[in-house]
């Protein structure tokens, strides 16, 4: 396991939750793109064979081959992506609630999410639609229902930074240990 092998430190993530390779540095081969790898993008190639891993399989917005995935754009960027300005997206929030390039120690995670189904700008209407998929510290993974797309509803016109995103990672991250209060849920929002 990647932690066990790296002082109990998981990858560290890059400057967007979603992006498991550097932006800004176009790769000139299969070594260099390596090397620009963050995130879960760490895990390829000693400990996932394939980025295709990176993918939710319901996800139609963020996929495997579409313009800013993995397929396309590793080791070498496609065309569509000449100026390197989008890298490669997965469709997973990894790490939200930690600043970008810190590490972290898997131990000081106990009971959090490392990763859920992509979420903000209402992205989750392009995927399971009911619910998301949250992976925790512990190698669990766990479901949260959302059969009214109350999720969708308040995040669908904030991306990244929005504070409202930190407030669903909390719900999310709370999933594990049924700690969910409901002042955690974020309301309506005008």
């Amino acid at each position: 396991m990647y932690a066990d092998e790296n002082k109990e430190y998981i990858p560290a993530r890059g400057t967007y939750t979603y992006k498991v390779q550097l932006h800004g540095i176009r790769p000139t081969d299969e070594v260099h793109a390596t090397s620009l790898l963050v995130g879960l993008g760490k895990l390829y190639p000693d400990y996932i064979g394939n980025g295709n891993i990176l993918y939710c399989p319901s996800n139609t917005a963020l996929g495997y081959d579409n313009m800013y995935g993995w397929k396309r754009n590793f080791p070498i960027h496609s065309e569509a992506d000449i100026d390197n300005e989008f890298g490669i997206n997965i469709s997973y929030i990894y790490l939200y609630s930690t600043p970008a390039f810190e590490r972290r120690k898997i131990s000081a995670l106990e009971h959090k999410a490392v990763f859920v189904d992509f979420y903000s700008l209402g992205f989750g209407e392009y995927c399971h639609v009911d619910g998301y998929n949250v992976g925790f510290s512990d190698g669990s993974v766990s479901w949260y229902p959302d059969p009214d797309g109350y999720v969708v509803s308040t995040t669908k016109d904030f991306g990244s930074n929005a504070n409202v995103n930190y407030r669903w990672w909390v719900v999310f991250s709370k999933l594990l240990d049924n700690s969910i209060l409901a002042e955690d849920i974020p309301v309506p929002l005008p």
